[in-house]
């Protein structure tokens, strides 16, 4: 009986050791402290390029301050009455949520998807940490 309880205190002494050092440590376990927003992109303009509906789609993406703050269609041949309101939607929402992990534009799937694909290949040449 005595061995019992011994090997019973020991058990919870250990655990409570244990988690006093999950608590004071754990949190530091899993965390990055690196703020990424320390490590700026350089400024710049940046190119991507992807297979669009009827052919590439070329963009410039413009960074400043590790912020996207211009993207511009350079080069296309998909139809303008498709291609043109699926690149203006597409623009805005990069802008506003400062990533190219956007929806795509209904009606214009695969031009939407290429802008994404493009704008997404000028940020990783950009090394730009998105939000």
């Amino acid at each position: 009986m005595l061995k019992e309880n011994i090997l019973t205190s020991t058990f919870f002494v250990i655990l409570l050791i244990a988690t006093f050092i999950f608590i004071y440590y754990g949190t530091d376990i899993y965390t990055d402290e690196t703020n990424y927003q320390d490590e700026l992109t350089e400024d710049g303009i940046y190119r991507g390029e992807a297979e669009g509906f009827r052919g590439d789609i070329l963009v410039e993406v413009q960074v400043e301050d590790n912020e996207i703050i211009d993207i511009k269609i350079i080069e296309h041949q998909d139809t303008e009455e498709y291609a043109e309101p699926a690149f203006a939607y597409l623009k805005e929402e990069m802008l506003e949520k400062q990533t190219h992990d956007v929806d795509i534009y209904s009606g214009s799937t695969v031009t939407s998807e290429a802008v994404i694909e493009a704008v997404e290949e000028a940020l990783e040449k950009a090394d730009f940490n998105e939000n």
